[in-house]
């Protein structure tokens, strides 16, 4: 008996070493199916002072730098390329021990252009539209440095780019006139042989019953057909007079020093100021007809990337505007002061409220489909004072507090 129980234990203490020094197969299968982890940016720098949160596979391009002189001040012009499309970013240097600093930018047309004032000098960021035809940016820079006035014409080149063109094709739905309001609708077979007369024809009465059945049901069709399209265009007006009123605000500046970019990846699907050729259609009798064509700037850059994953917050500002609308879909607007406001559309959640602060890097939303959209991705929009431009431009540039 003793022997016995010996035999056990030690069997039973040997198949628990054996267990020990065995991977678990269990534990094993669920890391396998476990899914990989989410893809993270990480901080990087851009000069002396600037830090932008990005993907690994994003590249940080470095700007191109014109430097000019009045009265022994200096300012210094970043772009990316000075090209059509792009941000362009100026500082003014306060020369050192000097008091009584005060420097001006107008435009060609005598307007005085935001700046903001810091302890180092003064700092703005400026605008090249897509279709900017000017060879150049024309500037006059006016200052006193103590006692001591000086006046100057500035001329910053715009380079010449060419953006992507595609075609997109839109069928248009119509219903012929003579197309039953509903599938399944109309009399019954048998309903219909009461009404035939003795000849399995119908009488002049029930012909002209049917006839004013008919119109009364392409009036109803009519009338619930033009509801729905004022309740549209109601729909759309109103989100127009809100979008009005978001880029109507004044606030001040509230950009810093860091930047980010929208994504945890950086796959671009559509580039900003690509042209779309908007072909539509309809089918007649079985054949494609093309009944109209019209040319659509793109004025964003869309970014790949699957439903639920992270939307960030390009720059410091406060958000004004998140909401559902008709064409963005779930639609964040920040503004970042100076008539500088970013968007962010077609969200399958949004994150953030209207009054919220909000940092560069910070998540506000979820990649989705909402919208007039074609498949998940982030549409990214930047506006400088009314004026579209590329938002990837903006990461070439060396911003400081």
């Amino acid at each position: 008996m003793l022997r016995h129980l010996y035999i056990l234990l030690c069997f039973a203490l040997f198949s628990s070493v054996l267990a020990a020094n065995e991977p678990d197969s269990a534990h094993n299968l669920k890391a396998q199916e476990e899914p990989k982890s989410e893809k993270k940016n990480r901080w990087r720098e851009l000069g002396q002072s600037t830090r932008i949160f990005a993907p690994d596979d994003f590249e940080i391009q470095e700007p191109e730098q014109l430097t000019f002189k009045l009265e022994g001040v200096r300012m210094d012009a970043y772009s990316r390329g000075f090209s059509q499309g792009d941000v362009v970013y100026i500082e003014i240097l306060r020369p050192p021990k000097v008091y009584g600093f005060y420097s001006y930018l107008y435009d060609k047309q005598g307007k005085a252009l935001p700046m903001t004032r810091t302890s180092w000098g003064y700092r703005i960021l400026l605008p090249i539209g897509a279709q900017d035809e000017r060879e150049k940016i024309e500037l006059t820079w006016k200052q006193s440095v103590g006692d001591r006035f000086g006046k100057a014409k500035i001329e910053i080149p715009i380079n010449e780019k060419s953006f992507p063109q595609t075609q997109w094709y839109n069928r248009v739905s119509f219903r012929p006139e003579n197309a039953p309001a509903e599938a399944g609708g109309g009399e019954s077979e048998s309903s219909r042989k009461e009404k035939l007369d003795a000849h399995g024809s119908p009488s002049e009465d029930q012909k002209l019953a049917q006839k004013q059945e008919a119109e009364e049901k392409r009036m109803a069709r009519e009338e619930e057909s033009e509801e729905q399209l004022s309740n549209f265009m109601k729909k759309v007006t109103l989100e127009k007079s809100l979008r009005s009123q978001v880029f109507e605000r004044k606030g001040n500046d509230l950009i810093t020093s860091r930047l980010s970019h929208p994504r945890n990846m950086h796959y671009i699907t559509s580039q900003c100021f690509t042209s779309r050729l908007k072909i539509s259609y309809k089918y007649v009798n079985g054949k494609r007809v093309e009944v109209g064509r019209r040319v659509v700037m793109h004025n964003g850059v869309d970014l790949r990337g699957r439903p639920g994953t992270p939307i960030y917050a390009i720059a410091d500002g406060q958000v004004v505007l998140a909401r559902s609308m008709h064409f963005e879909g779930n639609f964040t607007i920040i503004d970042h002061g100076l008539g500088i406001f970013s968007g962010y559309m077609h969200q399958s959640n949004l994150r953030v409220q209207v009054g919220q602060y909000v940092q560069a890097g910070e998540r506000i939303g979820d990649v989705g489909n909402t919208g007039y959209s074609t498949g998940p991705h982030l549409h990214l929009a930047l506006w400088i004072r009314g004026v579209p431009v590329d938002p990837l431009s903006l990461y070439s540039l060396p911003i400081r507090e």
